[in-house]
């Protein structure tokens, strides 16, 4: 037997899963709709029986839209599911040397099938064995050699290939509750939209709490900062601070170059120079690149980056 089967049966199913799934979330928002509320007050009936109809239309958008979303991963999921039980089904060996517990003749395995109904949920391949000579019982073992041993209840059991009931309203609820391709995309694009919306407005929202500790970065162009720079460096050594030519893209990078004129060595040039470009650009909008200062002959060399944006100065804040 094949676990795996052709996509558009996990496709119907998931459908039939969506229909009766949608079809429970109507009934509820109706019957909520039409039960008496003794919260209501009179005269104010239809406003309620009209809130609850603008609540339903809303959960069930998001809940038709969410079943597509989540549409072609899940039958993904249960298609890798039965491939996976398939090839364990196929890759395993029964054990060797099983006798009849009645006349010791070897017995032969004869059937296989997945076993996933213990109370682990542990998937096995379970092996049904037959005496030769036709002895009973049977014997059933997994392929790691532990022996099934069936519990006896006093209870026969019944197998009957049952149909499924006609449902003459499928189709039309189909149509209502599973999106197509286009619509299901829609809802998608529409998604996104909200997302990056809701993440604008948080974006905003933080702007506007750190409004007043934002208004005291001072914002410096490369002309200023050059002037700002050069002479607290120069104080400490380091001179001739000048910027090479700025690399602009989505953000301002500024490469420059200064001369330590104190006889520091390398690592201690290198390490003065970038704890001292710290302290200095506090409470401005430029920063010192993380790769720091490299340092030859006394001459050391390094990156600004500029922040302009305001969600950008966020950052330095936090």
């Amino acid at each position: 037997m094949a676990y795996l089967k052709p996509k558009q049966e996990y496709v119907d199913s998931y459908d039939r899963v969506t229909v009766s799934y949608c079809r429970d979330e109507e009934r509820f928002f109706e019957e909520l709709k039409n039960s008496p509320n003794k919260k209501v007050k009179e005269g104010e009936e239809q406003m309620y029986i009209s809130l609850m109809g603008m609540a339903k239309d809303l959960f069930m958008y998001f809940a038709i839209g969410d079943r597509y979303k989540n549409k072609e991963k899940t039958i993904k999921e249960w298609m890798d599911r039965d491939k996976a039980k398939d090839e364990l089904l196929e890759s395993a060996e029964p054990i060797e040397g099983v006798r009849c517990l009645k006349c010791g003749s070897l017995m032969d395995p004869n059937f296989r099938d997945l076993y996933d109904w213990g109370p682990d949920n542990k998937v096995r391949v379970l092996f049904m064995y037959d005496c030769p000579k036709g002895c009973m019982p049977r014997r059933a073992f997994y392929s790691d050699g532990e022996e099934y041993v069936p519990k006896h209840t006093g209870t026969k059991l019944y197998f009957s290939k049952t149909k499924e009931k006609y449902d003459p309203d499928f189709l039309k609820d189909k149509a209502r509750f599973c999106l197509t391709e286009e619509k299901g995309q829609e809802y998608i694009r529409g998604e996104e939209d909200r997302e990056r919306l809701s993440e604008l407005m948080k974006k905003h929202e933080e702007i506007d709490k750190n409004k007043e500790t934002l208004s005291k970065i001072e914002k410096l162009t490369a002309f200023e900062l050059e002037k700002f720079l050069s002479p607290k460096l120069g104080r400490h050594g380091y001179m001739g601070f000048k910027f090479g030519t700025p690399e602009i893209g989505k953000d301002v990078f500024l490469p420059f170059t200064v001369t330590d004129t104190h006889p520091r060595g390398e690592r201690e040039s290198s390490y003065d120079l970038k704890r001292l470009v710290h302290k200095v650009l506090e409470g401005v909008n430029w920063r010192l690149m993380s790769d720091g200062s490299s340092y030859r002959v006394g001459i050391l060399s390094g990156r600004l980056r500029a922040y302009e944006k305001d969600e950008d100065l966020l950052k330095l804040i936090k």
